[in-house]
C-alpha cells in the first residue's frame, strides 16, 4: 500500500501526512497540535490585555518588578527540570492530560480531551504574598471567559482563533489554588521556597473530521414505485421519490434577444443532470446539458410587445424536478 492509498486525513486541525518540509521555519507544536498552540498564544495574550497593567502596578508597591501577566509560558507541565531560578515569572504552562475519542458514524471522530494549566507567581514574603495573590482569582476568571468566547476583540482583529484551530468548544471545568511545589532550584539550594498558584483543568472538543474514503459520496437516488392490480396488471411509475437536490437556476447569458427568436443562451445553475428540458416564457425548446452547472439552448420565437420578461425554466426529465428563473430573459421588438 503506498501513502497516496492510504490518502489524507485529520483530526481536529492537523492534517496527516505530517508536512516534513516546513520544519525549518514551522515548530512542531503549530503542526501537530495547533489546538494547544493556539491555545497557548491566545490566553497569555488575554492575561496581558485584562490583567497586566494592574499586576505591574500592585507589585510596584511591594517592590517586586512583574512587567506583564505573563512572562514565560511552555506547553508542557513544569517539572523539576524547568528549574525556578532559571524561569520568568509570571509563569503559565498549558498542557495535554488525557484525551477520549469518540465515534460518530463510520466517516466521523470526535475527541474530547482535558488539558491543564498552572498560572504560577514568583516567590513572595509574606506580606507581598497576601496582597498580590488575588490575582489568581482574576487570572482563573479571565482563562474561563476567554476559553467561552474563543476571541478577543483586541487579539489578532478579534478572529475566532479557537475555533479556527479546529476546536469545538473549550470550557474551564475546575481550579485549585494553592502551593506549586514542583519547580525545584538548579543548584538545589532553595528546596524551601514555594509558589503561590492557580491551576485549572480544561475540557477541549476538537472538530469532527471526515475520514477520507470511509465510503462513497451520496449523490441522491430517484425510487419508482409499481403497483400490481388484483388481475395481475402492472401500473408502472405511479409515483417517484428522490433524494436528488431539485436543479437551480442562476444566470441566464445573454439575458435579452429579439422575439424573433434564435438567440442561443448558456443557462448556469446546479444539479442538472440528461436529459432535461427547458421552457422559456412558457415556450418549451430542447436543451443540451453541458454539465452539471451548465445548459444550452436557443430561444423561440414570442409574440412580445414590444418587450417580455420571460419566466426560465429547467425541468429534469428523469424525476419531473424543476428550477426557475423569473424575468431570465427579455425579449425585445427588433
Amino acid at each position: 500500500m503506498t501513502l497516496g492509498e492510504w490518502g489524507e486525513w485529520g483530526h481536529g486541525d492537523v492534517v496527516f501526512p505530517l508536512d516534513s518540509t516546513v520544519s525549518a521555519t514551522v515548530p512542531l507544536l503549530t503542526l501537530a497540535d495547533p489546538a494547544l498552540n493556539a491555545a497557548l498564544l491566545f490566553l497569555p495574550a488575554v492575561l496581558h490585555l485584562q490583567l497586566g497593567d494592574a499586576l505591574r502596578e500592585y507589585a510596584a508597591v511591594e517592590g517586586i518588578v512583574i512587567s506583564n501577566a505573563v512572562l514565560k509560558s511552555v506547553n508542557v507541565e513544569p517539572v523539576p527540570a524547568l528549574y525556578a531560578d532559571r524561569t520568568r515569572f509570571p509563569f503559565f504552562a498549558l498542557y495535554r492530560k488525557s484525551e477520549t475519542f469518540a465515534t460518530h458514524t463510520v466517516g466521523f471522530d470526535k475527541s474530547v480531551s482535558e488539558w491543564e494549566f498552572a498560572y504560577v507567581l514568583p516567590p513572595l514574603m509574606p506580606q507581598p504574598q497576601e496582597r498580590i495573590v488575588p490575582i489568581l482569582h482574576a487570572v482563573a476568571a479571565v482563562i474561563r471567559k476567554a476559553l467561552r468566547d474563543g476571541y478577543h476583540p483586541l487579539y489578532l482583529s478579534g478572529a475566532q482563533v479557537l475555533s479556527n484551530a479546529g476546536i469545538m468548544s473549550a470550557r474551564l471545568l475546575s481550579v485549585r489554588y494553592e502551593r506549586y511545589e514542583r519547580m525545584a532550584s538548579a543548584a538545589g539550594t532553595n528546596a524551601e521556597q514555594f509558589f503561590r498558584a492557580v491551576v485549572g483543568t480544561i475540557e477541549v472538543v476538537e472538530r469532527d473530521v471526515a475520514v477520507t474514503g470511509a465510503f462513497p459520496t451520496f449523490n441522491g437516488i430517484n425510487v419508482s414505485i409499481d403497483v400490481a392490480g388484483g388481475d395481475g396488471t402492472v401500473f408502472e411509475d405511479i409515483a417517484t421519490l428522490s433524494t436528488v437536490p431539485s436543479p437551480t437556476i442562476t444566470t441566464v447569458t445573454p439575458s435579452t434577444g429579439t422575439k424573433v427568436g434564435g438567440t442561443a443562451i448558456t443557462v448556469v445553475g446546479t444539479n442538472f443532470k440528461a436529459p432535461m428540458t427547458l421552457t422559456i416564457g412558457g415556450i418549451e425548446v430542447p436543451a443540451t446539458v453541458v454539465s452539471a452547472i451548465a445548459l444550452t439552448a436557443v430561444t423561440p420565437a414570442h409574440a412580445a410587445y414590444t418587450t417580455f420578461m420571460a419566466e426560465i425554466v429547467a425541468t429534469r426529465t428523469v424525476d419531473g424536478q424543476s428550477g426557475s428563473l423569473p424575468a431570465g430573459f427579455t425579449f425585445t421588438t427588433p
